[in-house]
């Protein structure tokens, strides 16, 4: 009998090394979660870098101006272009629940809320804007598209996204209006 004993675990036993499986489950899941979380935003981040890219792209190709409106309050991305015949093709790109766009500088105005619209020329150059993103690590950090290239910056410093904006505009600091209409929209 006692041998018989000896072949098998007990349950106690059973439970700790269950217990110690589960332990480790949990300080693995939370160790992923920061690098996963950073992850989802940098992927944010190039979406937003590559619809910029394509419309630009776009414009320059076919020598047709484009539209570039983000709302801000359902986090999504329209992309306007025309397309051959002339009429106006939409693409909407929502993103990610983890990280929102929660601010737009464009040109002397400032959008928290509504939607901010970005024109870009038949040869693909837009007004310099800065977007500022809120991301799934909840940190924050700014894109500066420069309107001539559509080159990208970025930063976690938002005086000095400000500064520059003070700086192209010729305006005293802190010297953005904010959106007055109702739909955050500049007339």
């Amino acid at each position: 009998m006692n041998s018989v004993l000896r072949r098998a675990f007990t349950l106690i036993e059973l439970s700790v090394v269950l217990a110690l499986i589960g332990l480790m489950m949990a300080v693995a899941a939370v160790s992923f979660k920061q690098p996963y979380r950073k992850a989802q935003s940098q992927y944010a981040v190039e979406q937003i870098m590559h619809v910029d890219r394509r419309l630009r792209d776009h414009a320059r190709r076919f020598g047709r101006a484009a539209e570039l409106t983000i709302d801000l309050e359902r986090g999504q991305i329209y992309a306007v272009e025309e397309n051959a015949d002339g009429k106006a093709r939409k693409g909407r790109m929502a993103l990610r629940v983890a990280s929102q766009v929660d601010r737009v500088l464009l040109g002397r105005r400032r959008f928290d809320y509504g939607r901010a619209k970005i024109q870009v020329s038949s040869i693909g150059r837009t007004n310099t804007y800065a977007l500022r993103l809120r991301g799934a690590d909840g940190g924050r950090r700014w894109l500066l598209f420069a309107g001539e290239s559509g080159q990208v910056t970025e930063s976690t410093h938002e005086k000095e996204i400000t500064d520059l904006f003070d700086m192209l505009y010729a305006r005293g600091p802190g010297g953005f209006s904010s959106s007055g209409a109702l739909d955050g929209v500049s007339k």
